[in-house]
């Protein structure tokens, strides 16, 4: 950090606090992405995943004029997890500001990335199923309550998004303490079809 691009993170007391804060938000969310791992069956495979020129295979799109289009991108991270012999993947996004996810937006042609990203892996990787797409805040935390420390650090970082509605995918996600679940399972919010993550 003290070197990076001729030490320019360090070259200010605004830009020396900036990165403290932005290396708490890092090491925080790392530790978060270890124990979701932990609660389910999901574990980061890839990440920094690149469709269209290097890496898998580019989108591609026809429109009903025979125009065709090579839609490229970068995936943040791709989980893994294979139940009951098939083998799922999950997306999952990094953000920095509000990580709540609009499960409406996309049937309104808003905030495609995600169901993109679905769709050039389902397209390249035909032997794997979509589990889930999901938004994960990176921040760091104010937890009020230190005897509970642990379970308010998992709600803070529970991943926000859409979830395949079969009951062995929804267990693999969520991990097997409902206190500390990687997603919300309260209610049927952010269950869906399998249609519904790669139509």
């Amino acid at each position: 950090i003290l070197n990076h691009n001729g030490g320019v993170l360090m070259s200010s007391n605004r830009n020396s606090a900036i990165t403290a804060r932005l290396s708490r938000r890092v090491k925080s969310t790392a530790k978060a992405i270890v124990r979701q791992s932990r609660a389910g069956g999901f574990a980061p495979e890839r990440t920094e995943v690149r469709f269209g020129g290097e890496g898998l295979p580019p989108l591609k799109i026809e429109l009903p004029t025979g125009e065709k289009f090579l839609i490229g991108g970068r995936i943040d991270r791709i989980d893994g997890c294979e139940i009951e012999g098939e083998k799922y993947y999950r997306i999952v996004d990094y953000k920095t500001g509000s990580a709540d996810f609009d499960d409406t937006a996309p049937y309104h042609g808003l905030k495609l990335q995600r169901p993109l990203y679905a769709a050039a892996i389902a397209a390249s990787e035909r032997g794997a199923r979509a589990a889930g797409m999901y938004y994960m805040q990176v921040q760091d935390p104010v937890v009020d309550k230190e005897e509970q420390l642990e379970k308010e650090i998992m709600k803070a970082f529970r991943l926000s998004g859409l979830t395949l509605s079969e009951p062995s995918v929804v267990a693999a996600t969520a991990g097997d303490d409902p206190d500390n679940a990687v997603i919300s399972t309260r209610g049927s919010k952010g269950i869906v079809e399998q249609d519904e993550l790669t139509r």
